[in-house]
């Protein structure tokens, strides 16, 4: 697997550490990753990891870095439902000038992962759902 290779699904980089340190520093929740992270990774990654069941949608962002001004200011993002489409922005109201700053509706898309995701996969992945035990050892923190 350090080869980057998962079987007929696909291919992708090798897998990161920093996935599976962030999976366990936010255990029991999961770890969420926003579209502006996921945008800085290889292009075949997310779709890759979605396929295998690592990677699942969650609720749209709430807050992005407004990206406007040199400060890159945490800020709200704001909502609004068209007829034929949603729309987002963000208020910047550090620099007068800028006012709404619109928002690629993408850019709110946040997926999540848990190491119980990463571990029905490892054991799918080993095919030990035959020998495996119905319920996970109560010292087995990661299938919780």
């Amino acid at each position: 697997m350090n080869d980057g290779t998962f079987g007929v699904t696909g291919t992708v980089e090798p897998f990161s550490s920093d996935i599976i340190e962030r999976l366990e520093a936010h255990y029991p929740a999961p770890a969420i990753f926003a579209a502006d992270e996921i945008a800085e990774w290889p292009d075949n990654v997310l779709p890759v990891l979605e396929a295998l069941g690592l990677f699942q949608s969650a609720e749209r962002a709430e807050v992005l870095t407004c990206d406007g001004y040199h400060w890159y200011c945490s800020k709200p993002v704001v909502f609004r439902q068209q007829k034929t489409a949603a729309r987002a922005f963000i208020v910047c109201d550090e620099e007068p000038d800028l006012g709404r700053i619109g928002v690629p509706v993408e850019r709110v898309q946040q997926y999540r992962a848990t190491l119980t995701l990463l571990a029905v996969f490892l054991r799918g992945s080993f095919e030990l759902t035959s020998h495996a035990p119905s319920r996970p050892h109560p010292r087995c923190y990661w299938a919780a």
